[in-house]
């Protein structure tokens, strides 16, 4: 009996919703398409869930299914749940490269009025156009460096909300330098994952970075800019090249930070007289 009476209560919920949807379609002029629509039960007898959709008049779906492209259903914390997410973006992403680079062609030829009708000289160097119009340019700006400026600006969010749940989320999966400050690069032929593409540019990125030493150790050695205009690696590359210490802190190289300093470079092999000097 309470069970009759419950399923009479559901059935009667059911054809309200059913009725809502209909007045909803009248008054917005829209047409709620309920077959394209589909029911999940979930710890449901078939039976039931069958009659519940032939009272909508739907079908039945199971889980785990597509809502607005995104999963739902399914174990949340594991990865391969995930991946046709990760993949669908991280192709779209790998993809604005060479989008940028069209775009900017298009541009270019638009420019100096060039349409399928042969090579023509170009008057003006396209990285001159692309400056402002204080600098000479005509401010039209450059995609791909505008694009580069988007993803180095993720970079510098990951140095700042270091207690955010993405930041835990890139932080564990892709792991940090030595520092514990920055990410690491993404260098898996076969990853999709939008964070490649962003980690890719850490290097010419971090060139444009200045940093306080403070105690040493979440700065880089090698690799920071923190003396200077440039980084240590850019400055003295021979060195860099024999050092076995790549982005290790400066903490971790000191012996010492206290005046006077001492400094461990363990380099692969002795220097000669010219990397000495």
């Amino acid at each position: 009996m309470v069970d009759r009476a419950k399923e009479a209560g559901d059935e009667s919920q059911l054809l309200n919703l059913h009725s809502i949807l209909r007045l909803f379609g009248i008054i917005s002029g829209l047409k709620v398409n309920l077959g394209k629509s589909g029911v999940v039960g979930i710890n449901m007898q078939q039976d039931q869930l069958q009659n519940r959709a032939s009272l909508l008049g739907c079908g039945i779906e199971l889980l785990p299914f597509k809502y607005l492209g995104l999963p739902l259903g399914g174990n949340l914390r594991s990865e391969a749940f995930w991946s046709p997410v990760v993949e669908k973006v991280g192709k779209r992403l790998e993809g604005w490269v060479k989008v940028a680079k069209s775009l900017e062609k298009l541009m270019r030829d638009f420019l100096w009025e060039r349409k399928d009708e042969g090579k023509k000289d170009h008057l003006v160097n396209w990285e001159l156009v692309s400056l402002l119009k204080e600098n000479g340019g005509l401010a039209i700006g450059n995609i791909v460096a505008r694009n580069m400026a988007l993803l180095g600006k993720w970079l510098w969010r990951f140095l700042l909300e270091v207690d955010s749940v993405w930041h835990s989320v890139i932080r564990s999966k892709y792991g940090t330098h030595d520092n514990g400050r920055d990410s690491r690069v993404v260098l898996r032929g076969n990853c999709r994952a939008p964070w490649k593409s962003i980690s890719q540019i850490f290097t010419c990125w971090s060139r444009h970075l200045s940093v306080r030493v403070g105690s040493g150790e979440l700065v880089r050695f090698w690799e920071d800019v923190w003396m200077g205009q440039s980084s240590f690696a850019v400055d003295f590359p021979h060195l860099y090249k024999v050092a076995r210490s790549h982005n290790s802190s400066i903490a971790s190289m000191a012996c010492s930070l206290l005046a006077p300093i001492s400094w461990n470079f363990d380099f692969s092999r002795n220097l000669n007289d010219m990397e000495a000097s």
